[in-house]
């Protein structure tokens, strides 16, 4: 993370999207949202808490925990807040120019070639969505329960984010977003602890 934002900084002025990329990294590892999701994202006021509301994407076939969700932010700090104001600012500001799919895979494709540049040759790199695997290990790192990160993540159910997003071992940073306990509650219950088996030892008589 930090050498690719190293790199992209010393290209800020000498290519079109280092900054934005820039802006992107720091502002889904706070939020852990989807790249599409950033479209219609906006700053509002929920419950009396500053929040960051999203239309849910893949809200079709119950995989979402409904059509929205708001992410609580009054815990951010200044700084962290800045990041989300400069994303939703850039996206506003590109939205006149160009369509937001088109930012998008513009600053997806300009991101594979800087991880390439920054990282050289290696087998993987990571993608505009490697940010949400971050964002989904580094809530489990801070000790969030699976129905708090699914509803972070707008899944439907609590098991989503264990099979198929990044570990608590990959965790690095404590978040400090909080989901609202109206949409926890949504979450389907399905994950369950694991249990080792141990055999049991047969008496004499079977």
């Amino acid at each position: 993370r930090e050498r690719l934002l190293r790199y992209l900084e010393e290209h800020v002025g000498k290519h079109r999207y280092a900054r934005s990329l820039m802006q992107w990294i720091k502002a889904t590892e706070i939020t852990g949202l989807r790249p599409s999701e950033w479209e219609n994202a906006s700053i509002e006021t929920v419950f009396g808490r500053l929040a960051l509301t999203v239309q849910n994407a893949k809200a079709t076939n119950g995989r979402a925990n409904g059509l929205t969700r708001s992410i609580d932010i009054s815990r951010l700090t200044k700084e962290e807040l800045q990041a989300i104001e400069e994303m939703l600012a850039m996206i506003e500001g590109y939205r006149q120019e160009i369509p937001f799919k088109a930012l998008q895979l513009r600053i997806g494709k300009y991101m594979q070639y800087a991880t390439r540049q920054a990282f050289g040759k290696r087998k993987k790199y990571p993608t505009l969505y490697s940010l949400r695997h971050q964002f989904s290990a580094n809530a489990k790192f801070s000790g969030a329960t699976k129905s708090d990160v699914a509803a972070l993540l707008g899944h439907a159910s609590d098991e989503t984010a264990g099979i198929h997003y990044a570990r608590k071992v990959s965790g690095q940073d404590k978040i400090r977003v909080a989901p609202f306990a109206a949409e926890v509650k949504q979450v389907r219950q399905k994950a369950r602890e694991f249990i080792r088996r141990q055999r049991v030892k047969q008496s004499d008589d079977g």
